[in-house]
């Protein structure tokens, strides 16, 4: 920005601050004399011509671009600019400095100024001022002129003020070093020391001096635009006042022209816009973490940023769109930055944030005067304002000067807000949906952005950088979320030493607060009762959205003790906690701690036990929220929503929701009810059942009292999230949720579509109670009925036909009268109410009950059936129709062989149907009827099969989908194992048609049904036919390569288990070739079934072929033993455990044994050792009996079984060792020393009291009891 300019601006706006205050009346015109008379002054100290020079360069320079990349300042300074511009002029002519023609040529060049701005800004077309316009405004000043010599008042102020602002640059810049007089000097001249001419030549000096310095000094110069910056700012008010009254005089001076009053009305308009969009927050002290303060660098949104970008550049005159992000993911910096990448573009747009205040302008009139981005932050607190004004601007869109983009910004696009949102949609149907139709919704960041940002931080601190994984991987535990604000905390932990490892986002947060109440707060000031006086005023602005100057002078002079008193409240202090506090007094000066999430979290840790004063925390937290409520009950609300979804699990969050008392206000209890509305939904979609009953509770006694239509509506809102989340809870906790709602029928103060809901609700609740609390069904459904009656709409009507087929079916197997009852209820429905669906529930039921029938009353199941059959006919719609079919199919399962004229009957009427209307879904099914006459009726000498095989054939060739070719495969596969024994050859022949099948077709199902036909051939021919074995089995390996799916390979490995037990020790290269093919199946990349599959082979051949020569087993065993080592899981351990117990028999398997031993004592899982125990009782059973081996088995017995049953207390494991002392009793009675055997005895007698009822010992008690009678 130009020095020059900045210097004269800048000390401009301060000045008219100054006269406002003293003069005391923005409208005055000697405001404006003043600002001309201080800058006329100062002008002429610095040189003599300077002053025509300066006023010429500076309407220059105004008409280049660039002059700040923030809009809003650039048109601040052109404000100040016809302030700064028009008076030096007449003070240059009043004091005879320059000649009248430099003084004309000035006034030429504004009048020119003036209208280059009309026409860039507005965009407009207007016939040129009028030639004389110049000479009215000249004659106008001289006006002025005379007015101002008549007035000394207005002198002495000028006088005053341009001394009282040169002390104070030269007290500025004395503390740098750069300052010309001493302090001493300076009181002087405050104390009128030096006087007259004295005072006038060192004034002058003074402003040639830092003149010169500001503009030597790149630095300082710097630093002062800082500051004079932050005073355009912090002034704009008083600014726009003054110019009010500007336009007053100048409308004045063309009053007799008027296209010259147009025109400068327009100019003003262009100076005067109502909206003050900002971005550039540079010389405002926020906090690092503040997105305003720019302080990280701005990384991993480079897509987003693009989006948004073409997002302005839509050729649409109006557009809205809305980015949604949780606290923390960057949603308002990413706005920021797109403000600066259009000014750094040169794109001529005026951008910004737009205080909540302005949302309130006369947006019927209002017109942007460039190019406007609109930011809104938190806009589900001003959403019914957003459509309004959206729904103003789309009826206003043509008249829309420039394009006009609203950027709307929220945490989740769901509730209330978005909910009105999208009904608006129709609304705004004009505004094109191209960027509107979805929020954008910002993803988490990665790692390498979140790195940067970690890294910019730490770098910041002079720290030596962590390991970047490892700090990452700490960061991804602490916020799954990626966002880039716990990045920053992260990073300023660690750079203090910090160990993060166990931290979650609650203690990063703490942390944060913790380390500015012990760097910042405390150390500036040390009174630590004020310092949390003013942390509970800084939570409750946070809770409200901030507090304007008068709340806070209301509630501190309550009394409360955790409030400072109204002397004590001190600013700086409050800024010092909130980093930032307004100036304007209209506005909430007392700001929110922002970011938002640390003073979310602020608000609960004030809301914690209070160690510094001694009042009741309960009282304070009730003083506080109730306060807040009452006053702020919309932005309380939104606080409460924003809290629930970041810090759920803190136990404080229900402080803020405590339910309105009696004593509360009626906006304070409407707006609550609307809070819980937003809230419930977010404590059930958390799973606090508990809690979200309190809410309910709290809401439906509310409710009750406010009697007013709309809650009771939000109610069964709040009714739907509960039973979203919760429908499986136990019903008696839902009972009195749904007495609410059947309360709201009684008082009618619901809609019908509400009804529609409770019904559901009661249908769920039904259906709950039936297997426990049958009665209370029954109650439910006489509820539905009776609101069926009251209000009979199909859907109601539907959901009572529903119901009332839910309890006949329940009652079907234990009560079939009570099933029959309920059947015929909805027949009665039917008949008063022939609508479509209940016809469809009747159907429904009838398939149903015919299936439960089915197996023990073959006439029901057939009434049903033909009942159907009747509806059918009536009502040919496409589900009755699919009903009948299906119940036709069940029919004929469950009659099977015994009726197979009706049987067959049914087939026929399933053909009909899909000849008839030619769907896929009656075409399968009749393809599975005649599917059941194949395996029902196969062997039937009355039934001839062959014709239905033949029609599923045809199906299937005609129409060929998936379904119908499976099953054809089905049925070529039930003729292949039907025959096979009986007619191999024949057998043979239908396989034929599955090779046929599969080379036409290349489906994985089809695959699998021809892979079990051959096996089922296989089965057969390994008694004579060991080539043919062999040709199918390639076949097999073939389809296996082929297809490579898990299902196919195990029914290969099936069939190679098979194949290897049949031939055992007869052909060992036979057996050994399948070995290998068994070993390759396995790769790298087997799924856990394909695995499993390999050891229920291996698993399958040791058990088949157990008793032969170990030597031969032992290769198959080795490798079940090498899978299980290999992939350590139980199902595999306890099928080589299983192994063992087949193997325990045989002699040379004794190392088999240690084995079990070994996976026992590693692996302790019940399973494992009751088969260990199962492998013991064996072995002492084949050691005693078959193998004469006494010593051996009384060695497992005492060395092995008893330890084991005692150390597992299993009843399995000791009915293992009672059936092995019953052995070894029985068996060695006549060798064993009396004194052992009676201990043996006492054992078992033990045994057989302790578990005697017992149904693991069930099977063996009798034997048991016989045995020990006969001691």
């Amino acid at each position: 920005m130009p020095l020059d300019l900045l210097f004269l601006a800048g000390i401009g706006y301060r000045i008219v601050n100054k006269s406002v205050k003293t003069i005391g009346n923005s409208d005055d015109v000697g405001v404006c004399d003043v600002i001309g008379g201080f800058l006329g002054n100062l002008v002429n100290g610095v040189t003599g011509n300077y002053a025509s020079e300066k006023i010429v360069s500076l309407v220059n320079k105004l008409k280049q671009d660039g002059l700040s990349a923030d809009i809003t300042i650039q048109r601040n300074i052109r404000k100040s600019f016809l302030l700064a511009a028009i008076y030096p002029a007449k003070l240059c002519y009043r004091n005879s400095l320059y000649d009248n023609n430099t003084e004309r040529q000035a006034l030429e060049e504004i009048i020119r100024y003036l209208k280059n701005e009309l026409k860039k800004a507005q965009d407009l077309s207007y016939s040129p001022l009028e030639e004389n316009t110049t000479d009215k405004v000249y004659g106008y000043l001289l006006k002025k002129l005379d007015h101002l010599h008549e007035t000394s008042s207005i002198e002495d102020i000028d006088c005053h003020l341009s001394n009282s602002l040169i002390y104070e640059l030269n007290a500025h810049l004395y503390a740098k070093g750069k300052g010309c007089v001493p302090p001493s000097l300076e009181k002087m001249l405050r104390d009128g020391w030096v006087e007259g001419e004295s005072q006038f030549t060192l004034f002058s000096f003074m402003s040639g001096h830092f003149h010169a310095v500001l503009t030597a000094d790149k630095d300082l110069s710097a630093s002062v635009e800082r500051e004079w910056l932050a005073g355009i700012a912090e002034n704009a008010n008083i600014i726009r006042s003054v110019s009010a009254g500007m336009a007053a005089e100048l409308k004045e001076i063309g009053k007799d022209c008027v296209e010259t009053s147009e025109s400068i009305d327009k100019v003003l308009t262009l100076l005067e816009s109502p909206l003050r969009l900002r971005y550039n927050f540079e010389g405002i002290d926020y906090h690092n973490a503040h997105f305003k303060s720019r302080y990280t660098p701005f990384v991993g949104r480079e897509q987003e940023l693009e989006t948004l970008e073409n997002f302005i550049d839509s050729p649409k005159r109006l557009e809205w769109w809305v980015i949604t992000a949780a606290g923390g993911s960057g949603k308002s910096r990413l706005a920021l930055e797109l403000c600066y990448n259009m000014s750094y573009y040169g794109k001529q747009w005026d951008a910004g944030l737009l205080n909540s205040q302005q949302l309130n302008i006369d947006w019927n009139n209002w017109q942007p005067l460039a190019p406007t981005l609109i930011i809104v932050d938190y806009a589900a607190g001003y959403y019914e304002r957003l459509i309004n004004i959206l729904t103003i601007l789309k009826e206003r869109m043509l008249q829309l000067k420039h394009p006009v983009r609203f950027l709307l910004l929220e945490r989740y696009a769901e509730g209330k807000w978005w909910e009105e949102f999208e009904k608006s949609y129709q609304l705004l149907k004009d505004i094109p949906p191209v960027f509107n139709a979805a929020p954008l919704v910002l993803p988490e960041l990665g790692d390498a952005a979140l790195w940067k940002i970690m890294d910019f931080t730490l770098t910041q601190a002079n720290k030596v950088l962590p390991d970047r994984e490892q700090t990452l991987a700490r960061l991804k535990s602490i916020d799954k979320q990626g966002r880039p604000l716990f990045a920053f905390f992260a990073a300023i932990a660690l750079s203090d030493g910090e160990n993060i490892r166990n931290w979650n986002v609650e203690h990063l947060v703490q942390y944060q607060l913790s380390r500015e109440e012990k760097h910042i707060w405390r150390v500036q000031y040390n009174d630590p009762v004020l310092i949390e006086q003013h942390k509970n005023l800084v939570a409750l602005a946070t809770m409200t959205n901030g507090l304007k100057q008068a709340d806070v002078a209301t509630i501190t002079s309550m009394g409360f003790a955790w409030l400072p008193k109204p002397e004590q409240v001190n600013t700086e202090l409050f800024k010092c906690i909130a980093h930032y506090i307004e100036v304007e007094p209209d506005t909430k000066s007392y700001r929110p701690y922002e970011p938002d999430i640390v003073g979310e979290y602020l608000i609960l840790q004030q809301l914690a036990p209070d160690k510094v004063h001694p009042l009741k925390d309960k009282e304070k937290n009730e003083q506080l929220v109730t306060f807040a409520w009452e006053n702020y009950a919309f932005e309380m609300f939104l606080t409460c929503k924003r809290v629930y979804n970041d810090f759920y699990g803190h136990p404080l969050k229900t402080d803020m929701m405590r339910s309105p008392g009696p004593e509360s206000s009626q906006k304070h209890k409407h707006i609550w009810v609307w809070a819980a509305k937003e809230i419930l939904p977010v404590i059930a979609k958390n799973g606090d059942f508990d809690a979200t009953l309190d809410v309910y509770n709290a809401y439906s006694a509310l409710a009750r009292e406010l009697n007013v239509e709309p809650v009771f509506g939000m109610q069964m809102v709040l009714v739907g999230a509960i039973m979203q989340h919760f429908c499986n809870q136990p019903p008696s906790l839902l009972l009195p949720v749904y007495e609410d709602c059947l309360f709201m029928i009684q008082r009618n103060v619901i809609e019908t579509p509400w009804i529609t809901d409770i019904c559901k609700i009661a249908t769920i609740l039904l259906r709950a109670f039936l297997d426990k609390e049958p009665a209370m069904s029954l109650k439910i459904y006489d509820d539905i009925s009776a609101i069926a009656l009251a209000h009979p709409t199909e859907e109601i009507v539907a959901i009572q036909a529903t119901c009332a087929g839910r309890l006949a079916f329940s009652f079907a197997a234990d009560n079939p009268a009570k099933a029959l009852y309920y059947f015929e209820e909805c027949k009665k429905m039917a008949a008063i109410h022939p609508l479509e669906t209940i016809y469809t529930e009747l159907a429904r039921l009838a398939f149903n009950l015919s299936a439960e029938f089915g197996n023990h009353n073959h006439g029901n199941t057939k009434a049903f059936y033909e009942y159907i059959s009747d509806l059918s006919s009536e009502k040919p719609v496409e589900k009755i129709i699919l009903y009948q079919a299906q119940t036709a199919v069940n029919t004929m399962g469950f009659l099977g062989k015994s009726e197979p004229t009706y049987v067959i009957s049914c087939y026929r009427s399933i053909q009909s149907l899909a000849q008839k209307y030619l769907t896929n879904e009656l075409m399968h099914l009749q393809a599975n009827a005649a599917l059941n006459i194949i395996t029902h009726l196969f062997d039937d000498t009355s039934v001839d099969i062959v014709p239905y095989y033949e029609e599923i054939r045809e199906l299937a060739f005609a129409h060929a989908f998936p379904e119908l070719l499976v099953k054809y495969a089905q049925a070529i596969a039930y003729m292949v194992e039907i025959h096979r024994e009986k007619d191999f050859n024949k057998a043979v022949f239908y396989y034929e048609d599955m090779r046929k099948l599969t080379q036409q077709f290349t489906l994985d199902d089809l695959y699998v049904v021809h892979v079990i036909s051959a096996h089922y051939l296989i089965k057969t021919a390994c008694t004579n036919e060991v080539e043919l074995v062999q040709s199918l089995y390639s076949e097999i390996e073939l389809i296996s390569q082929k297809a490579k799916t898990d299902r196919i390979v195990s029914q290969q490995l099936e069939s190679c288990a098979f194949i290897i037990v049949h031939f055992g020790l007869s052909n060992l290269p036979v057996s050994a070739y399948y070995l290998e093919s068994i070993k390759q199946v396995l790769t790298e990349n087997s799924t856990k079934e394909l695995v499993m599959a390999v050891v229920r082979t291996y698993s399958a051949i040791i058990a088949g072929l157990h008793a032969i020569d170990f030597h031969y087993i032992l290769p198959y065993y080795e490798e079940l033993r090498s899978l299980g080592m290999q992939y350590q899981e139980k199902e595999i351990l306890i099928e080589q455990a299983n192994a063992v117990y087949h193997l325990c028999i045989n002699p040379g398997a004794t190392a088999c044994y240690d084995d079990i031993k070994s996976l026992a004592i590693q692996h302790p899982f019940e399973e494992l050792l009751l088969i260990q125990a199962k492998t013991i009782g064996r072995s002492i059973y084949f050691n005693i009996k078959i193998n004469a081996n006494a010593e051996g088995g009384l060695r497992l017995l005492l060395s092995e079984m008893i330890p084991l049953a005692d150390r597992m207390q299993h009843p399995k494991a000791f009915l293992e060792a009672g059936i092995s002392v019953v052995i070894v009793i029985s068996e060695l009675h006549n060798r064993l020393p009396a004194d052992f055997l009676t201990r043996l005895q006492t054992m078992l007698k033990g045994l057989v009291e302790t578990f005697r009822d017992h149904p693991d010992w069930t099977e063996h008690k009798e034997a048991f009891d016989n045995f020990c009678k006969s001691f």
